[in-house]
Order: C-alpha cells, then sequence, then structure tokens
C-alpha cells in the first residue's frame, strides 16, 4: 500500500484564504494539525464533530474550486489514527470524506483533483475506514477515478493511480480473509455487508475499463507501476473473474499491454517491465473480436 502522505508546515506554506476558516472554527482545526504536522502532542479532545460542521457549512458554501485547501487539511488529520477511526463511525454525507468526494466531478479543478485522491489514499491505510469508505461511497469513488487516472496533468494521475492500489489493495485484503474464514460463522458483519454492497461486477468493471485506458496512455514509469499493480490486484481473487476477462478480452487489454511493454521497454525499470508482462501473460486473455 502507497504510504501516507504526511503534511506541510502550515507556517510556511499558508494557503491565503484560510484564516476565515480558522475562525469558522473556533480555533480547534489548525492547532491540531499543526501539531500532527510537527509530531507535536496532540489536544487532549479534539472537537471533531465541530470539524464536521464546519466543513458542511464551507462545502456548501464555497465554490467548489476553493475547496482544495480544506481536503488538504483533512488529508493531514487523516495521518492521525484517532481522526481515522472517528471518520469511520461515520457514512454517506455525515463522513466529511464522503461529503468532499461527492464534490468531485469531471469539470473539478486541478487542485481539488490533485488533494482528493491524496487524502483518500491516507483514508485507505486505515483498516476500517478504508473499508467504510468502499461501503459508502464506491460509486462516487469509481466515478473520481475514471475522471482522474488518465487525466492530461502528471501530479493527478500520480494520485489517482496511488489511490487505485490502495483501494484494491484494502479490497483483496478483505477477500483473503474471507476465503480463509470460508462459511465460518465468525466472519464479520462488516466484512458481509461489503461483500453484499461493493463486490459487484459492474462497480468492478468500471474501474478495471478506467485502469486499461490510463495504461494504455501513460507514459511515466512510477503512474504506470501503480496502474498495472492495480489491474492485477483487480483481477486476483474476484468473485467476478468470469465476467471480468470477458471484459478484458473484448478490450483487448492483452495486447494493449503487450503493445505498452514493447514501447517502453528499455526506458521504465526491469520490474515494471516484469509486471506488465506478468499481468499480461497470466491474467489477461485473449483478444476477441466482438
Amino acid at each position: 500500500m502507497i504510504p501516507p502522505q504526511p503534511g506541510f508546515s502550515l507556517t510556511i506554506h499558508p494557503y491565503p484564504k484560510l484564516i476565515p476558516w480558522r475562525s469558522c472554527s473556533g480555533g480547534t482545526i489548525f492547532p491540531y494539525v499543526k501539531a500532527s504536522a510537527a509530531s507535536q502532542c496532540l489536544p487532549m479532545d479534539p472537537l471533531f464533530d465541530l470539524w464536521h460542521d464546519v466543513t458542511s457549512s464551507i462545502s456548501w458554501n464555497v465554490p467548489e474550486d476553493q475547496l482544495f485547501p480544506l481536503v488538504d487539511l483533512w488529508r493531514i488529520a487523516l495521518l492521525d489514527p484517532e481522526v481515522s477511526s472517528w471518520c469511520a463511525n461515520r457514512i454517506g454525507l455525515n463522513s466529511p470524506l464522503g461529503l468532499l468526494l461527492s464534490k468531485a466531478c469531471q469539470w473539478s479543478s486541478k487542485n481539488y483533483l490533485l488533494t482528493l485522491p491524496r487524502m483518500l489514499s491516507n483514508a485507505f491505510w486505515h483498516r476500517a475506514l478504508g473499508w467504510k469508505v468502499l461501503l459508502s461511497a464506491q460509486n462516487n469513488l469509481a466515478i473520481l477515478l475514471e475522471h482522474t487516472l488518465a487525466h492530461e496533468d502528471h501530479g493527478i494521475r500520480l494520485s489517482a493511480s496511488s489511490l487505485a492500489f490502495n483501494t484494491f489493495t484494502r479490497l483483496q485484503e478483505l477477500r483473503l480473509e474471507n476465503l480463509q474464514k470460508g462459511d465460518e460463522e465468525e466472519t464479520d458483519h462488516l466484512e458481509m455487508e461489503i461483500s453484499l454492497t461493493v463486490l459487484n461486477a459492474e462497480w468492478e468493471a468500471s474501474v478495471l475499463c478506467a485502469i486499461i485506458a490510463a495504461i494504455e496512455r501513460e507514459s511515466d514509469c512510477d503512474i504506470a507501476h501503480r496502474q498495472v499493480a492495480t489491474l492485477g490486484l483487480i483481477l486476483r481473487f474476484s468473485p467476478f473473474i468470469d465476467h471480468l476477462l470477458r471484459l478484458l478480452a473484448a478490450l483487448h487489454a492483452q495486447s494493449i499491454l503487450k503493445n505498452k511493454l514493447r514501447e517502453q521497454r528499455g526506458n521504465w525499470k526491469m520490474t515494471v517491465c516484469a509486471l506488465l508482462e506478468e499481468v499480461a501473460d497470466k491474467l489477461c486473455p485473449p483478444s476477441v473480436l466482438i
């Protein structure tokens, strides 16, 4: 899993419009985030509910292209397990993550599309929170990935590819645990709920299509590494593998990967080329005419 991304120093790189947000939050958010970023002692009783109220108020009253500093604050805050655990107990629009994710669309600003996947990547670093995002926001998550994996901006593609990798790393972890438990009665209720809501063929197919399209266009080695690894994670242990294999054949995925390998061999790292070849040969079926 891609490691969580640490924060910047607010005293060195301040955002020009953050002062009104501090006054709205009653001074509770910034001291906590600054202390967390500096590895200082954190406040004993942070007002997480107030943070959510402030986030909700700002998100509904501030233009979307000005929301990215707020997203970045949550990205930093999620590095603290207490914040992530609190977020994991909220779902949908009652969660700041779900609320901010719902604001993303094809026409979102570059800054928003850059910071939002980074925030969500940090969320998936926390086990319970990652599962909760899958539970309550999987459709918006898929839409975000579709809009960002092949984006023209390099930073956005890198952030989106990291998010995709973290998402399916967490999902594969769930699948492996369910396979090991089998039909045992102690299977966790949350896992069963995820199985019923997230593990559906159409959701996985939509992300898979976005991944294949992104790999075909990608020229950056590090980004492609994340994308190809994500493709492998999608296919391994998927309960919908028959459906996905038919889709891969129709998309000519194996040909796309092998063409990319021929194109980039000698330019990309050997480990990335080896992974690309392995996924193409072992996980992707031959192309079919449709």
